[in-house]
């Protein structure tokens, strides 16, 4: 069983974001909405794996007015389907026996 880093987002969402980086397309979920001072603040979870770039795609789809923070959370197992395309792309490339 492989396991993987799981950090806490806080992402906000300006009334002119309208191309809001969704964080299911990181096989992460959102835990709730607030409003703060006419923006929206979202938190959630997603495999810190699954963040690299998420800064890039932020300020760009935002013209630079994006932000968000993260935290470690907590370790998760990672899904059997991904486990196994790592396995196997590891044993390939000989750095795995079995």
């Amino acid at each position: 069983m492989l396991f993987q880093y799981v950090v806490q987002i806080s992402r906000y969402l300006c009334p002119l974001d309208v191309h809001a980086v969704p964080l299911c397309q990181r096989r992460g979920r959102v835990e709730g909405m607030e409003d703060k001072a006419g923006a929206k603040l979202v938190n959630g979870f997603v495999p810190l794996g699954e963040m690299f770039g998420y800064s890039s795609a932020i300020r760009t789809l935002t013209q630079g007015r994006g932000a968000f923070t993260m935290q470690f959370e907590h370790y998760e197992a990672v899904p059997y389907e991904l486990t196994e395309r790592i396995v196997e792309k590891r044993r390939k490339e000989g750095k795995m026996r079995g």
